[in-house]
């Protein structure tokens, strides 16, 4: 009934805990442990290839050892496409679950609510010393029940977290290669099927290590990034929740002239960025604007003008 889709990569210190965590649950119903590694150079492939011959439990494992790199995008396309279950949970080979009955209190909740299309639920967030790191990522959530809209203000599921109805291979666009941020654009694509559910249970750990693709980077890159994302999937909802990205880009704006720390902080807390972006006024007022905030003296200029020609 369940696929568990790993893709691993360089995780030599992390996988054997990843395996182990999927294969001490508690469920009474199928599972099936997809395991694609992406070639790695370390001995991942070893350790798998250990678990998968000494482990009772093994039987759940179906493995794939690429014999050339396919890329993280393509990796996780070729592992979907290899889960037959009614529904699929996520867990990197990076990262691990912590309580066995995770997937039946997930499945549980889905099987009673037909119109829900995500579950997932807080994780623990450790460095890589194993170190926790404050987050308040889904407590900071004001309800427990999300949808499509919400996922625009960011990706709020951990992956660890992540059980979704198995609506059929997933192929990702090519403008996603610019960003990496799979499994975001996978969280928009199942919400088109229903709501997403947030269980109050931490159940999982997420890792933010120096060698993942996504936590080593500058945070300026990663708003970049998120600025990339948001425009496109905005276009790929045909502009639906328009104002949602709108505000959303305007937000990473402010925040990357805030890391810049070119003197226009305290103006940037007034909601400049989310003023000039989504603004019902043309290009004209917009312009007039920015330039009252952050020109003053060219606002004058143009106001002196302005009132001569009338």
């Amino acid at each position: 009934m369940v696929s568990i889709c790993m893709i691993t990569y360089g995780h030599e210190r992390f996988i054997e805990e990843a395996i182990n965590g999927v294969l001490l649950q508690e469920v009474d119903f199928d599972i099936e442990l997809i395991i694609s590694n992406d070639n790695s150079p370390d001995n991942t492939n070893q350790i798998i290839e250990r678990i998968i011959k000494t482990d009772p439990r093994a039987g759940r494992i179906k493995y794939f050892n690429q014999a050339q790199n396919l890329g993280v995008g393509a990796n996780f396309e070729f592992v979907l496409t290899n889960c037959t279950g009614r529904y699929i949970a996520l867990c990197d080979g990076d990262d691990y679950w912590t309580d066995p009955l995770k997937l039946q209190k997930q499945v549980n909740f889905m099987e009673h609510n037909m119109h829900f299309s995500i579950c997932c639920h807080e994780v623990k967030i450790i460095d890589d010393n194993g170190v926790e790191v404050p987050s308040d990522l889904l407590k900071a959530l004001s309800e427990d029940v999300k949808a499509t809209k919400d996922l625009f203000y960011g990706n709020f599921i951990p992956t660890p977290s992540c059980l979704y109805r198995n609506h059929g291979p997933v192929t990702f666009p090519k403008w996603l290669k610019r960003v990496n941020i799979l499994d975001w654009y996978l969280h928009f694509q199942n919400s088109k099927g229903g709501k997403i559910k947030i269980l109050a249970e931490r159940m999982a750990v997420y890792r933010k290590h120096s060698t993942s693709t996504w936590s080593p980077l500058k945070e300026e890159i990663k708003l970049k990034q998120s600025i990339v994302f948001i425009n496109e999937i905005n276009r790929e909802f045909d502009y639906k929740f328009d104002t949602d990205a709108r505000r959303t880009i305007a937000n990473q704006l402010a925040f990357i002239l805030q890391l810049k720390d070119i003197g226009f902080l305290s103006r940037l807390q007034n909601n400049v960025g989310y003023h000039f972006y989504n603004s019902p006024v043309g290009l004209k007022g917009k312009l007039v604007y920015f330039a009252y905030t952050f020109i003053p003296w060219v606002y004058k200029i143009y106001k002196s003008i302005a009132q001569k020609v009338r």
